[in-house]
């Protein structure tokens, strides 16, 4: 199902009444919960702005962070103009704007998304608000936010814009293929996995396992299985003679989807989660 349009062209006023009527639904079931991902994608909201604040997105509007009582900064975005209404000091005069803001489809304020916000605050001032974590926004998106550990990708591995080539690792120390994927059967959640060589032009190539999982997690879920997956792969390994092997270090990312599609094109899955088993395809 398509975003909302990117290319700007959304109605000056837009109000979201499907989304609406998920917000107000949302009760944390499956369904319920999907019904309100797929209007949030969907989207276009509104999003104040104020000339003195940190963060600025590419057409140069600087978007307001709130900060939580535990002192965790978030960007608020709402429906419609009544929500941000409801939120703002209310003018004299009601013709007036509440405040500067602009309206953005979600895929487009995403990708402004501060780096040190914790998620999406939507319509903050109302009974049914809801902070949406970087962690659901990157996995409801595709990835076009990334949890703070898929993004080791990029940060250990390239900086943000290089173009990376992913092909099949040569020259594996004994074992560590049987071992990525016992580890990775061992997590349920995890639903294909990719052992790749990354390498950029005039860089040397990093090793790493990279999955996509079968369900929706939290923040802290997805950052524990990944953390479970890298100790177990980096564990010391020994020859079949009791020596201890070559220790080769395997980063272990979340893949979001243009990363997925583009290694998926080139090379195998080492692992494949397929009902009671697995598929090998090595």
């Amino acid at each position: 199902m398509p975003f909302g349009d990117p290319n700007w062209n959304q109605p000056k006023t837009p109000s979201n009444p499907r989304l609406l009527r998920a917000l107000a639904n949302l009760t944390g079931d499956d369904v319920t919960r999907r019904q309100f991902y797929d209007a949030l994608l969907n989207s276009t909201l509104f999003v104040p702005t104020e000339t003195h604040l940190i963060q600025t997105t590419d057409k140069g509007q600087p978007l307001l962070l709130v900060e939580d009582e535990q002192g965790h900064n978030s960007l608020p975005a709402f429906t419609d103009l009544q929500a941000l209404r409801r939120w703002m000091t209310q003018p004299k005069d009601s013709s007036d704007e509440p405040s500067p803001y602009i309206t953005m489809p979600l895929q487009e304020l995403l990708t402004n998304l501060p780096a040190e916000a914790a998620g999406l605050w939507l319509n903050l001032a109302d009974r049914a608000s809801r902070l949406v974590s970087r962690g659901e926004l990157s996995q409801i998106t595709g990835g076009l936010v990334t949890t703070s550990v898929a993004e080791a990708m990029r940060r250990e591995v390239a900086p943000p814009g290089a173009k990376l080539n992913f092909r099949v690792p040569s020259n594996l120390p004994n074992g560590l293929v049987d071992r990525v994927r016992r580890v990775l059967n061992s997590e349920p959640d995890v639903s294909v996995g990719y052992l790749v060589l990354i390498t950029q032009k005039g860089k040397r190539g990093r090793l790493a396992v990279g999955v996509r999982l079968i369900r929706l997690m939290e923040d802290a879920l997805v950052d524990k299985l990944l953390f479970r997956v890298r100790r177990g792969i980096n564990l010391p390994m020994r020859t079949s003679d009791g020596v201890r092997a070559k220790r080769v270090a395997v980063h272990c990312v979340l893949l979001d989807a243009p990363t997925y599609e583009a290694i998926s094109k080139a090379l195998p899955p080492i692992y494949e989660q397929l009902g009671d088993g697995l598929e090998l395809t090595w």
